[in-house]
C-alpha cells in the first residue's frame, strides 16, 4: 500500500471515529437529561407526597387531643361547688376552652348541702365561661326527682338550667311531663312549658 492510499484510509477512520463519538455523545446526553430530568421529577413528586403526609399528620395531630377519664373542678358564680367528668373527652387546638364528652357527668354541690347530678351520653364543657351542655339519655337527680330529658345547657353567668325534649319528671308524688323546663338553680324554682300552648301534662301518685 503506498503512501497516499495509507494516509487517505486513516483519514477516514479518523473520520468514522470522530462521527460516532459525536452519535454517541449526542445520544447519550439527550438520554441522560432526560434520565435526570426524570428522576428529579419524580423525586420532587415522592418529596411533596412525603411533605404533604407529613403536614397532614400534623395538622390531624394538631387539630384534635384526646383525653380519657377527664375531670374538672370548679367553683360556679354563686359559690357552688361543682365537679364534671367523662370518660374520654377531646378538643381542637386552635379552640381548647370548647371540650367535647362521650358519657359526661356532672354533680352540683349547694350551699345547703343539697347535690344535683346530671348524666348524658355525650356533651360538652367551656373551660373558660363553665357553661354545660347534655345531650342524649339525660338523667338528673336532686333531692329524690329524678328527670329524664334529650337536652340540657347550663349557662354559668345566669345559674340556669335550660331543659327541653322529652322531658319527664318523677318523685314519689308522681310524675310530670313537659316540652321545657327552666330551673333557676339560685331560687330553685322552675318554670313548665308546652309548645303550641299544650297543657302540661302532670300524674299524681
Amino acid at each position: 500500500m503506498n503512501l497516499k492510499k495509507r494516509r487517505k484510509l486513516i483519514i477516514q477512520i479518523l473520520l468514522f471515529i470522530t462521527a460516532s463519538l459525536l452519535i454517541f455523545h449526542t445520544y447519550y446526553k439527550d438520554n441522560n437529561d432526560k434520565f435526570n430530568k426524570n428522576l428529579t421529577k419524580k423525586s420532587i413528586e415522592i418529596q411533596k407526597d412525603n411533605q404533604g403526609e407529613g403536614i397532614k399528620d400534623v395538622v390531624d395531630k394538631e387539630e384534635l387531643n384526646f383525653f380519657e377519664n377527664v375531670e374538672y373542678n370548679g367553683v360556679d358564680l354563686n359559690g357552688n361547688r361543682y365537679v364534671v367528668k367523662s370518660k374520654s373527652a377531646k378538643f381542637k387546638s386552635d379552640f381548647p376552652e370548647l371540650v367535647k364528652m362521650t358519657s359526661m357527668t356532672a354533680i352540683f354541690y349547694f350551699k345547703d348541702n343539697t347535690t344535683l347530678k346530671i348524666f348524658g351520653n355525650y356533651g360538652s364543657y367551656n373551660n373558660k365561661t363553665f357553661d354545660m351542655e347534655f345531650r342524649e339519655e339525660i338523667l338528673a337527680e336532686y333531692d329524690n326527682n329524678f328527670l329524664y330529658a334529650d337536652n340540657i345547657n347550663y349557662f354559668n353567668k345566669k345559674s340556669f338550667l335550660e331543659i327541653f325534649g322529652n322531658v319527664k319528671l318523677e318523685n314519689d308524688s308522681g310524675e310530670v311531663k313537659s316540652d321545657r323546663i327552666e330551673l333557676d338553680l339560685e331560687t330553685k324554682k322552675a318554670k313548665f312549658s308546652m309548645l303550641n300552648d299544650n297543657t302540661v301534662k302532670a300524674k299524681i301518685k
